[in-house]
């Protein structure tokens, strides 16, 4: 029997599974996960090289300051608004930044945000 390559073994099971591994060569999954701003600066999404998309929501009653560099303040950023400004970001659009880490600040208190992020499968 011949060798058949890891894309003959893993056959993706959805129609978007299917898109994501004709395009990337890989299936894709979502990934939710709270995060936290908080009065200094924080590292608010981690840098994944394996990230397609990504959505962030500001659930708290505050504005939370973003900022691709840990230079982020009031003054240096873009603004998650408070009670459900958005911020989303997907590889068509942002290339290699949407694979990038945010960093954020709060003025006062910390505060949630919730993270939703398309991925690819690892290896």
């Amino acid at each position: 029997m011949a060798f058949e390559g890891k894309e003959q073994r893993r056959k993706p099971r959805t129609l978007v599974s299917k898109i994501s591994y004709e395009r990337f060569g890989k299936a894709s999954y979502v990934n939710t996960a709270q995060v936290i701003a908080g009065t200094g600066v924080t590292i608010l999404v981690h840098s994944n090289p394996n990230r397609i998309s990504m959505l962030l929501i500001n659930n708290s009653d505050s504005d939370v300051y973003v900022h691709y560099t840990p230079d982020v303040s009031a003054d240096y950023c873009f603004v998650l608004a408070a009670n459900g400004g958005t911020f989303s970001t997907k590889v068509d659009d942002e290339g290699e930044m949407v694979i990038h880490e945010l960093y954020a600040v709060s003025g006062s208190a910390a505060r949630n945000c919730t993270l939703i992020e398309s991925l690819l499968q690892e290896d």
